[in-house]
């Protein structure tokens, strides 16, 4: 999977290298991601633990590059944050469930970041004044890259815990399709606005998780073209 990940960065890095004739746009945005679902899967017999969905976001760069006047390929690199919050239920001989013990945790909120590579072929719908509307279909390609435990123990304390072997996947990739929304500030400049739906191939998972198969998000770029086309 890690050889797909890196032909995916050399392929971007061909097209960055080729556009200086074609129309090519470079840009910084972020996505909010939210699952259909919080079914989770709770492996712990006898306890009632509850399980919830923490944010999942993204930030980095984003390339638009033009085939022609409504065919283009979409893509870049983004780092991103997914997880889940677990609010502990235990049940103590003592009969305090963990209240006041430092060595058990009361709440944990595991954090596992990525290194996202979308991409995607767009077409182009609409071509108005300051105003382009596409739809867009492709995959999402994500690489575990951290993975990180914190927790609030019975005592109040907070622990933090870094994991060097991933207990979730390592590798996450999804079929997403989107509409694109690309508004004109500027000749140069412009913001695009993409909403998406996306199913995922691999679950995210862990002894304690399993996360729906579909999702829906957002991503906001300002984006430069430095070639128009």
């Amino acid at each position: 999977m890690k050889k797909i990940f890196l032909l995916i960065l050399v392929i971007c890095l061909y097209q960055y290298i080729i556009a200086q004739d074609k129309g090519f746009s470079i840009g910084l945005g972020g996505s909010f991601d939210k699952r259909l679902n919080e079914y989770y899967d709770n492996p712990w017999v006898g306890f009632d633990h509850e399980f919830s969905d923490i944010s999942e976001f993204s930030f980095g760069t984003q390339i638009n590059y033009h085939f022609s006047d409504r065919i283009g390929l979409r893509s870049g690199i983004s780092y991103s944050r997914k997880g889940y919050k677990l609010i502990y239920a235990w049940i103590t001989p003592d009969g305090n469930n963990g209240v006041g013990d430092p060595l058990i945790p009361l709440e944990s909120e595991f954090r596992l970041k990525y290194l996202d590579v979308p991409v995607s072929l767009f077409y182009k719908i609409v071509n108005a004044n300051h105003y382009t509307f596409s739809a867009s279909i492709g995959m999402m390609n994500s690489i575990n890259i951290g993975e990180s435990e914190i927790s609030e123990m019975g005592d109040g304390t907070s622990k933090e815990t870094a994991y060097n072997v991933f207990n979730t996947n390592s590798y996450l990739a999804g079929a997403r399709i989107g509409l694109i929304n690309n508004i004109d500030i500027s000749e140069n400049v412009f913001i695009s606005i993409e909403p998406y739906f996306m199913y995922n191939f691999f679950t995210l998972n862990d002894t304690d998780i399993e996360k729906s198969d579909f999702a829906f998000g957002g991503y906001l770029s300002v984006n430069y073209r430095l070639n128009k086309k």
